[in-house]
């Protein structure tokens, strides 16, 4: 008996471990609280009052009852849901085929803006349909509309298993980061697409090695962009041995991506100065897309302007100026020829060409030919940048800086300065949402700014801006060699306004910083070897105001060893000997 009530007791006790106080009435709550202290006549008759045999049967059998009856309802309703279902599923498939079919007559009309309505409610219908999700996304990119193409890529990505559709989106979005300056996140899109091929087998690797190719194309431009030039190299020359060797199967269908490829990896050697390399590449993608043009002109002849640009691009580095100014006329009336029929596709391209011919007029002087060009330019990307800030605001802002330009250049210092002003507000704004290779263009602006108001005599004005431009520069030479020139002269600028305001202490900080920077070239050259000994001597003065004698002496010993015949440089000699209490020498 004792161990039939022991064991009684231990399922007891697991049994109230488990009960949630929290949860019982106050009842309930009373009735285990009895229980467990083993007062259980009172547990007993607060139990029978509480509940009647009875009713408890009839309750559960009713309660069941109705549970069997609502379920036979809901079964019902589930049958006809999906009735209605298959229905609905059935017109959305006719009404997604009918709006691609408006889809497709709209292009052939060139009806872009219809076109675009009916391929994004298509994708509205069902937005966990892959295919519908991807064409919109497609679409939107070729048009440049980025931010709808991005949410509509982004679903694909969400809504598909198939890793070769993952593959397409990924690079497609990668294309899409790229042209949007987002480069870190394009770099990481292109490098998941390859890790994607290289986990198939071999078997299917052999249908995507145009793919690949591509991929590795786009991370090349990646590189480039971020100034990675060894790495963007070899991806180009990895996609270009891929191609060729896929042109010898079938030309025609590879060589497109071929030309694509050696337009960009020209473009890579013209910013590299290779311009011999550079112009053989350009040629040879120019005469492939002129073939393609002949039996495909509405797709090819946007590319044959495209490379003709580029090339005009290179002349103008090379100074064969005759050559460029041909070429860019030439893409302009191919460009004018198609934008009525696609501009969303080609004003951005026509826009481009502009600019870079008035570039090419200014720098020879022919302002109010550049001027012209700049003006159409400016309204073609200001109207694109309120369609898509994300793609063309930084277009908008290089234009308006040329702009500046050719006015400061013109002499209209009225006209430039509020033009440079509305430029720097812009790539400010560019940096402030994370695009920091846009620091330079700031530098730039409050360079030549500050340059203005030096010539005006504005140093309370000027001096600010060149401080915070020599801050941009001299980090940003620490990576970019070509940075150098831009940051030697801010630097001596700035020096300049410090001593003509007889800031000692800028004049000193500056000057430490410059001297180490011209010493070689100055001292390698006997016409700048005087102007290097100024400068040392220059600099020996402020460490005497500054009470730096012993480097003062330094610096007038230097300027000395350089030319003895300075003898202001003696009186600072001898006045920083004087203050290190050396009254003999």
């Amino acid at each position: 008996k004792f161990e039939k009530y022991q064991l009684l007791v231990d399922g007891l006790a697991e049994h109230y471990a488990h009960v949630d106080y929290d949860e019982l009435g106050d009842k309930e709550r009373e009735i285990n609280i009895c229980i467990e202290s083993g007062i259980l006549e009172t547990a007993d008759s607060l139990l029978k009052d509480m509940t009647n045999l009875d009713d408890v049967l009839k309750r559960n059998k009713e309660s069941l009852s109705m549970l069997n009856q609502q379920i036979a309802q809901a079964n019902g309703i589930i049958w006809m849901a999906n009735e209605d279902l298959a229905k609905v599923l059935k017109q959305q498939e006719k009404d997604a085929e009918h709006l691609f079919q408006l889809y497709i007559i709209a292009l052939s009309r060139f009806e872009f803006h219809s076109a675009e309505k009916y391929i994004g409610i298509r994708a509205e219908l069902d937005t966990t349909n892959v295919e519908w999700q991807f064409d919109a996304a497609y679409y939107y990119e070729k048009q440049n509309l980025l931010s709808k193409s991005e949410s509509y890529y982004k679903r694909t990505l969400k809504n598909t298993d198939n890793e070769f559709e993952k593959a397409v989106a990924l690079n497609n979005l990668g294309n899409l980061y790229s042209k949007t300056r987002r480069h870190e996140e394009a770099k990481i899109a292109y490098t998941e697409v390859l890790n994607i091929y290289k986990q198939q087998g071999q078997d299917s690797m052999s249908t995507c090695w145009d793919d690949i190719a591509m991929i590795l194309n786009n991370l090349a431009m990646v590189y480039s962009d971020i100034q990675r030039f060894d790495e963007s190299e070899k991806s180009y020359l990895d996609a270009l041995a891929i191609i060729r060797k896929l042109c010898k199967t079938d030309t025609l269908l590879h060589s497109k991506n071929l030309a694509k490829t050696l337009n960009n990896l020209a473009a890579l050697y013209d910013i590299r100065q290779r311009y011999q390399e550079s112009e053989r590449l350009y040629q040879e993608s120019l005469n492939i897309r002129r073939e393609l043009a002949k039996t495909n002109p509405r797709v090819y002849m946007i590319q044959v302007a495209q490379t003709m640009n580029n090339l005009a691009n290179l002349y103008v580095n090379m100074q064969r100026l005759p050559e460029s100014e041909k070429l860019y006329k030439e893409c302009i009336e191919i460009y004018r020829l198609w934008v009525d029929k696609n501009p969303c596709a080609v004003e951005s391209e026509l826009a481009t060409a502009l600019h870079n011919l008035a570039s090419l007029y200014t720098d020879e002087k022919r302002y109010g030919e550049a001027e012209v060009l700049l003006m159409e330019a400016l309204d073609i990307r200001k109207k694109l940048a309120e369609i898509n800030p994300h793609a063309y605001i930084p277009n908008l802002a290089a234009t308006l800086f040329n702009l500046a330009t050719l006015y400061r250049k013109s002499k209209k210092i009225n006209e430039s300065r509020p033009v440079y002003i509305n430029a720097l507000a812009v790539y400010r704004q560019l940096v402030k949402s994370g695009h920091s290779l846009y620091e330079v263009q700031i530098a730039q602006i409050q360079y030549y700014l500050g340059l203005m108001l030096l010539n005006e005599n504005n140093y309370s004005e000027a001096i600010p801006l060149l401080e915070e431009a020599l801050n941009i520069y001299r980090e940003h030479v620490k990576t970019n060699s070509e940075q150098q020139k831009n940051y030697m002269n801010t630097l001596t600028w700035l020096n300049w306004a410090y001593s003509t305001t007889n800031d000692i202490e800028g004049d000193y900080t500056t000057n430490l910083e410059l001297l180490p920077l011209i010493k070689e070239k100055c001292l390698s050259n006997k016409e700048l070897s005087g102007e290097y000994a100024d400068r040392v001597g220059n600099q020996s003065n402020n460490c005497i105001l500054l009470g730096k004698f012993a480097e003062a002496e330094q610096y007038a010993r230097e300027g000395l060893a350089i030319d003895s015949t300075k003898h202001w440089i003696i009186c600072n000699l001898a006045a920083a000997i004087l203050f290190q209490d050396r009254y003999k020498q």
